[in-house]
């Protein structure tokens, strides 16, 4: 290594040993690079696989519940249909029941009518006198009529003089004092002249006629409470609806056997079928899958081998030209730097030559 020729050989061969260590460092890092590539694929393939399963397998299950549901649907509509049926039938039977449980009652009203009419007609009173609602406004009797009696007189003493106010708010007090004396006048003298000539003239046929419509009240209210306790009553023998029954419970029967039927589907999808199509679906994705899997391995293979093989080379190339041109120089970028310093001079040393790259840094 003494003569120029030797250190320039010497400084080549360094040089090329760092050129083909770059070159394996590059094949690495693009070996690397395509293990990362691989990888992604291989993930998103499984992903893939993962989803079409689940989706297969979830679109499957609902379509056996969307049919299973519309059968549902059918019995329930069966059932509701035959329930409505039996209702329909009792409530007929119910009102026969309680038109012939107050039939008497009817009768004794509908005489009681009678006898009223007649006896206003006997005593020359108008038919408008033993209505409600005269016996409302003249002679009440009890809490109802007689809130009916004071709402009415509020209506017209209070709300018409308030809606007059809300409509023309500038009315003034004259005038406004004005239509309230108008308003007693009308309605408080209508009222005083009909009671006069009415209740004050023929106070017995009055008190008469009271007990009449007391009486077709009592009976009313008799009829009512008749009619409530047939609803109330829990008992459906009496109404024969035996029919009815029999037809609600094959419904009955129908929608529960749909239902068993649709749970036991349901078993058999989840511990079967949906093992099946994953079964289905992962051996056709397996091989995509499997050719994924074995680039990877072969890929990491050579990977492997490369390092191993580079760590050697380097070592050997460190052991080799380290101890000659210092360990700090052995990268690419300082041999080709060392080089054209003994291809410039060809009288340098190479200990010169070393120096020198180390005065150039």
């Amino acid at each position: 290594m003494e003569g120029p020729e030797n250190k320039k050989e010497y400084i080549s061969q360094a040089v090329s040993a760092a050129e083909e260590l770059e070159k394996n460092a590059s094949e690495l890092s693009e070996l690397k690079k395509l293990s990362e590539e691989l990888s992604r694929e291989l993930s998103s393939a499984i992903k893939s696989r993962d989803r079409e399963i689940k989706n297969t397998v979830s679109s499957r299950r609902r379509e056996i519940v969307r049919d299973f549901d519309l059968k549902i649907s059918k019995e329930k509509k069966k059932l509701a249909q035959e329930k409505t049926a039996k209702a329909k039938a009792k409530e007929k039977k119910v009102k026969e029941r309680i038109s012939s449980d107050t039939s008497f009652l009817r009768r004794e009203n509908d005489e009681l009518k009678r006898q009223f009419s007649e006896f206003f007609r006997e005593n020359h009173i108008p038919k408008a006198a033993k209505s409600s609602l005269y016996y409302t406004l003249f002679m009440p009797k009890g809490i109802k009529e007689y809130f009916l009696c004071a709402l009415a007189f509020a209506v017209i003493f209070i709300l018409l003089p308030f809606l007059v106010i809300l409509i023309k708010p500038d009315i003034g007090l004259l005038l406004f004092a004005l239509f309230y004396l108008l308003l007693i006048l009308i309605f408080g003298g209508a009222y005083i002249a009909i009671a006069n000539s009415t209740r004050h003239k023929s106070p017995e046929v009055f008190k008469e006629g009271r007990a009449f419509r007391d009486q077709i009240n009592a009976n009313n209210k008799r009829m009512r409470n008749i009619a409530k306790g047939i609803r109330k009553d829990p008992d459906e023998g009496k109404y024969d609806l035996a029919e009815f029954e029999d037809r609600i419970k094959t419904a009955e029967d129908g929608l529960a056997a749909v239902n068993e039927e649709k749970k036991k589907a349901l078993d058999n999808f989840d511990e079967a079928t949906a093992e099946e199509l994953t079964k289905e679906i992962t051996e056709r994705t397996q091989g995509s899958i499997s050719e994924l899997e074995a680039k990877i391995a072969e890929n990491s293979s050579k990977a492997e081998e490369l390092q191993k093989n580079m760590e050697d080379r380097d070592n050997s190339f460190r052991s080799c030209y380290g101890p000659v041109l210092g360990s700090e120089n052995l990268s690419l970028l300082k041999l080709g730097k060392l080089k054209g310093i003994l291809d410039s001079d060809e009288n340098i040393s190479l200990e010169e030559a070393i120096k020198k790259l180390g005065e150039n840094r």
